[in-house]
């Protein structure tokens, strides 16, 4: 759900920016799965499988060569650029990508994690690649960088160096990673919560009546719990979700922000429920960025282990607080409480069990919760944002007419 607000929040901003004649191309690895989710239909981008996959199917293809595995990927993206001539020249889908990058003025890569550490191989060598088949210089969108291994660090600056000609961070402990350390002019909040254009800004915490429904998000297991204490961190989530029914006359709504095959995040509900058989356990049908924001309005707060699952219940005038666990997510929420400038976010590290203070620093957050700062920190920091997008376009002399108008305006 992430990644198709991303794409949402992002197309519709160079939209607004761009003249109406210039095409904006969106490559993906897998546009299907995007356009089940409703994204491309919103988004106004020419929907194109990019070179990733076919980069992963020349690897393949070279493996009868039996080199090293560091050689192999090394001879991999060597000799791709000769594959496209030669071993794919007659692919239509890949040579039309590459027509669209010819034609591009610049490449502008954003999303949540794709620069982490288990995602870098399979998305920044690609972008690399395609940045230099192309000749393009590259802009890169706040997103969460690290964690990184170090040689992941030395290539990604050198990345930098070579074509990045413009960077924004989510949080400033990746700015180190990037050879940026220091910055602070370049840090912004993420773009689904501060895009105002797609998500409006709510300034009214509303709720319904009755017993307070609880938003909770927990990952599937098998994808992001992997050091073999999973059930003992689900016991953790359990006795949290206890201590606060403890506290307030509650109900639980689990919701999930992906599905299988990447990660069902329903998997956890019957041994919650089983563990709680006195509580009111609900579900909320995985669908879209706008039903879950909807059932924010409605909600007394959020918990979530998806970093945008508290967004999009921040959007909806909900306070929310993550559930962390291990480098991934530790990284993920570095900062996380400048989202809310009026008040500390609590954050639950679930690989801990829950104390006394946890439970009481939730409970007051929920209660004192004001989503006025969070609506105000929105629309600034969509301002920054806009900027930056009006500053790329100019330099390229993309920005429309209209978008100058309103600058000076």
């Amino acid at each position: 759900m992430g990644d198709r607000c991303l794409l949402r929040v992002v197309s519709s901003r160079f939209q607004r920016l761009l003249p109406d004649d210039v095409p904006i191309y969106f490559h993906a690895e897998d546009t299907d799965e995007l356009q089940l989710g409703g994204a491309l239909e919103e988004a106004p981008v020419a929907a194109q499988q990019g070179v990733q996959s076919y980069l992963r199917n020349w690897n393949s293809k070279l493996r009868h060569a039996h080199l090293p595995d560091g050689l192999h990927r090394k001879a991999s993206v060597a000799t791709f650029p000769l594959a496209a001539k030669t071993v794919y020249r007659n692919d239509e889908i890949l040579q039309e990508a590459l027509r669209q990058l010819r034609q591009s003025a610049f490449m502008f890569l954003f999303g949540g994690t794709q620069f982490t550490q288990q995602w870098w191989q399979m998305n920044v060598v690609p972008y690399m690649l395609m940045a230099r088949m192309a000749d393009l210089p590259v802009y890169l969108g706040p997103q969460q960088y690290g964690p990184m291994s170090e040689e992941q660090q030395r290539r990604t600056q050198t990345f930098m160096a070579e074509r990045v000609r413009g960077v924004r961070f989510r949080n400033r402990a990746c700015m180190p990673l990037l050879g940026m350390e220091g910055q602070d002019d370049k840090l912004v909040r993420d773009e689904v919560f501060s895009n105002a254009q797609v998500y409006p800004v709510t300034k009214e915490r509303s709720g319904s009546s009755g017993p307070k429904n609880i938003l909770v998000n927990y990952r599937g297991q098998q994808d992001f719990l992997t050091d073999g204490k999973a059930h003992q961190k689900l016991d953790h989530l359990v006795a949290y979700l206890k201590a606060l029914e403890e506290r307030l006359d509650c109900v639980f709504t689990f919701f999930s922000v992906s599905g299988p095959p990447f990660c069902d995040d329903t998997e956890h509900i019957d041994y919650v429920r089983e563990q709680m058989p006195e509580t009111d356990i609900r579900e909320l049908p995985y669908t879209n960025a706008y039903d879950h924001i909807d059932a924010a309005q409605d909600a007394y707060a959020a918990v979530s282990m998806s970093f945008h699952g508290c967004i999009l219940s921040m959007i909806g005038g909900c306070p929310a607080v993550p559930v962390t666990h291990g480098d991934y997510y530790n990284h993920k929420y570095i900062g996380f409480s400048d989202y809310n400038p009026a008040q500390a976010i609590p954050i639950f590290h679930v690989s801990e069990a829950p104390d006394a203070t946890l439970i009481d620093e939730s409970v007051e957050y929920f209660a004192q919760y004001d989503p006025r700062a969070v609506a105000e920190e929105r629309r600034r920091h969509n301002e920054k944002i806009d900027s930056y997008y009006r500053g790329i376009l100019d330099k390229h002399n993309l920005l429309s007419q209209t978008a100058r108008e309103a600058v000076h305006a």
